[in-house]
């Protein structure tokens, strides 16, 4: 080969060819540089090829050149270099050591113009971060399913959507998340993504928790070359979206309603002066059915309202937005109407009426300013952040604060109180900090520090971005309610009560009165054939004397169980601070006189100022049968010895009474310890009617009474009273 035919080849290659000197200065250029970087080759020459170097690879390009001096041949991989016209161009360049050639006597590089595929690639790199973020931050479900429609990939928000964790999700056919009722919809809608098609759907999926849950989805597939690879879907939680959006077309109605039932003609016109809306009043007014005015140019439907007043000012109030009041005549329908504009950003509100009806209009309006001033109900605006803006004079009567002294405040931090449920009140919190509704019961205190409770309704108010502007607060007076169902409780507690009674009265009647009465029976029958005289006469009369006593003893247990047991009319026992030292003392100076072996024996640590809230006559029934029972049930083996004992606690007052008798196995005593004729020690004289009394007066104060006894150790009685004023 000829050096011309080398030299033809570098002068028509469209690589740049370069020679350097060992301090990395042109010697040489080929004619492609000017087409790569701009400059002539002559140019080059005698310039320092790192004076073209961008500064970020200038370290890594004097290191390579270095690697070079030693007798090494490298590639240099995109590295900048600065073109005439100031841009950078990145290079690809082969760098050869030929200093000791000598026909070359230097540094050859071979260079090549990589910069549109560096800017592809860079373009490449970004949208995949772009995508990868997107996917990943995204605070909607985003996944992608195989062709058989099983998940191949998802981001947080599928997680967060469905409940479930990575692991069961991904390989999981999506048609296991759709209700039953949108699974052919989905399945249809997944066919056409395999197809090509895109689409988007509503539908519903039950969640891990069991939640139901409404999905706007987009589903489109993935192509690549042509084919379907898989599809991908974006899936947007709208559950509270479609409750809030079914709440407004409600509120909407509503409206619409009250729009409609006003009594005035009504009706609004856009900036392009085009009908928007009228209600029924004027449609009747005018003759005509609403289809026939709505989207009509109100100067071309009606030409007589040119050179009127009414048209004036509504120019004026477009123009201006300030609203307007006034009376105007219109000759061709011999009347005067009154006239009301409110300009808002959408156009205008116009009411109007005859003023001849003037003062049957101002009796309407008397009586519906009396509704609401005698409503019940109290109605709170509040701004998206739940701080009140306007209140109803209805809400003043029933909390008995003013809106000026609620005006920037949450409500519920005002009306809550010691005894308000701290849940409700932070369900009520959290959907106002998240644009729900809500609804539910509180308990609240007046400005006197009386309760009362409300049923509270909260509806969130969007603007026409989907932006939360406000709330709605009803509250309706549900305390008459409250006590009704406080007294259905106690009812239902009473009348447990008095089944029990009645159970033990029964047993009463069936065994103890229904034995010495059959006896009676018997025994008179068989009397009147006996002789008076007879032994066998004297033996039958001993038997109806012994019948009789038995039957006068069960009617006074009768008599003693219903002076202690309140008639469902008395469920409520008068209560007051009773001393409970002083009941003791009248305790003690009634048992001592019959059982002088208590002696000193009694002691308690109760002083004369602690007070119990409770019945003073109940309570001394009470501790007369706890403390006789100590003495008749005292150990023969050691000295009696009982404590009463008055502990107050912040949750409750609690009347402990103990000894060191005889106790009792609890095990076989638990279940019966408080019915009526159950004795657990023989020997000992008794009826086993004391502890039904005790336990009868203790549940009648709204306390609970539990024992514990071992045997041959002593018994403690426990008196639980959470009343405590």
């Amino acid at each position: 080969m000829t050096p011309d035919f080398y030299k033809a080849i570098v002068k028509n290659s469209s690589d740049m060819v370069a020679i350097f000197d060992q301090s990395g200065v042109y010697t040489y250029s080929s004619d492609s540089t000017e087409f790569i970087l701009g400059y002539k080759p002559e140019n080059l020459v005698g310039k320092s090829v790192f004076s073209l170097v961008h500064s970020e690879e200038l370290a890594y390009t004097l290191a390579t050149f270095e690697e070079v001096l030693r007798g090494k041949d490298l590639k240099m991989s995109y590295i900048r270099f600065q073109a005439k016209d100031g841009g950078w161009r990145w290079l690809d360049c082969v760098v050869t050591n030929l200093l000791g050639n000598e026909h070359v006597n230097g540094i050859v590089v071979n260079c090549r113009d990589v910069t549109e595929k560096v800017k592809r690639q860079r373009v490449s790199e970004e949208s995949q971060a772009i995508y990868k973020s997107h996917f990943q931050n995204n605070p909607d479900a985003v996944f992608t399913l195989d062709l058989e429609g099983c998940f191949l990939t998802i981001n947080p928000g599928t997680l967060e959507v469905t409940g479930y964790t990575e692991e069961e999700v991904v390989g999981t056919h999506f048609s296991f998340f759709v209700n039953d009722v949108y699974k052919a919809l989905a399945l249809a809608t997944f066919q056409k993504a395999l197809t090509g098609e895109a689409e988007n759907i509503k539908l519903k999926i039950t969640a891990k928790d069991g939640v139901v849950k409404d999905l706007a989805l987009t589903i489109f597939p993935v192509m690549l070359h042509g084919l379907v690879h898989g599809v991908h879907g974006i899936a947007k939680d709208i559950t509270f979206v479609q409750q809030a959006d079914e709440l407004i077309k409600q509120q909407a109605q509503k409206l619409d309603n009250v729009l409609g039932s006003i009594s005035e003609a009504f009706f609004s016109i856009n900036k392009e002066w085009r009908i928007t809306y009228v209600n029924s009043v004027f449609s009747d007014f005018l003759g005509l059915p609403t289809p026939e005015l709505l989207g009509q140019l109100i100067c071309e439907k009606f030409p007589d309202l040119h050179h009127t007043l009414l048209l004036r000012q509504c120019e004026a109030a477009m123009c201006d937005g300030v609203g307007a009041t006034f009376d105007e005549y219109l000759p061709n329908l011999n009347q005067t109407f009154n006239f009301t504009l409110y300009p808002s950003a959408d156009g205008l509100a116009i009411y109007f009426r005859d003023v001849t009806l003037e003062k049957r209009a101002e009796k309407e309006i008397e009586k519906l300013s009396l509704v609401a001033s005698k409503a019940t109900n109290g109605i709170i605006i509040t701004g998206a952040t739940g701080d009140v803006e306007w209140a109803n004079e209805g809400l003043s009567r029933l909390i008995g604060y003013s809106l000026y002294e609620l005006q920037g405040l949450n409500p519920l931090k005002v009306l809550h109180g010691k005894r308000t449920d701290v849940n409700t009140v932070d369900a009520f919190n959290s959907c106002i900090a998240e644009g729900k509704p809500f609804s539910g019961e509180l308990l609240h205190y007046k400005n006197t520090g009386e309760e009362v409770w409300f049923k509270f309704d909260v509806s969130p108010v969007f603007d026409e971005t989907d932006k939360l502007v406000r709330f709605v607060i009803i509250l309706t007076d549900i305390t008459d309610r409250k006590k009704v169902e406080a007294d259905l409780i106690q009812l239902k507690d009473d009348l447990h009560i008095q089944n029990r009674n009645l159970q033990q009265f029964t047993y009463i009647t069936s065994h103890n009165l229904r034995a010495p009465v059959a006896n009676l029976i018997g025994l008179t029958s068989l009397v009147k054939k006996l002789d008076s005289g007879s032994e066998a006469f004297k033996t039958v009369v001993e038997h109806i004397s012994r019948s009789t006593l038995q039957l006068d003893s069960t009617l006074r247990d009768l008599n003693t169980m219903l002076a202690y047991t309140p008639a469902p009319s008395q469920s409520i026992i008068a209560r007051e601070p009773v001393l409970v030292e002083g009941v003791l003392k009248e305790v003690l100076g009634t048992i001592t006189p019959l059982h002088t072996t208590i002696g000193q024996d009694l002691t308690f640590s109760v002083t004369g100022e602690e007070k119990l809230y409770t019945n003073r006559t109940y309570l001394y029934g009470i501790l007369l049968n706890l403390i006789t029972n100590c003495v008749k049930f005292k150990s023969p083996a050691r000295p009696l010895q009982v404590q009463v004992k008055l502990i107050n606690t912040p949750a409750e007052c609690r009347l402990e009474i103990s000894d060191n008798g005889l106790g009792m196995d609890m095990e076989k005593a638990s279940s019966h310890l408080f019915q009526l004729y159950k004795r657990f020690h023989q020997g000992i004289k008794g009826k086993g009617l004391g502890l039904f009394l005790v336990k009868t007066q203790v549940e009648s104060l709204g306390g609970e009474i539990c024992v514990e006894s071992i045997v041959d150790v002593g018994t403690t009685f426990r008196l639980h009273f959470r009343d405590r004023h």
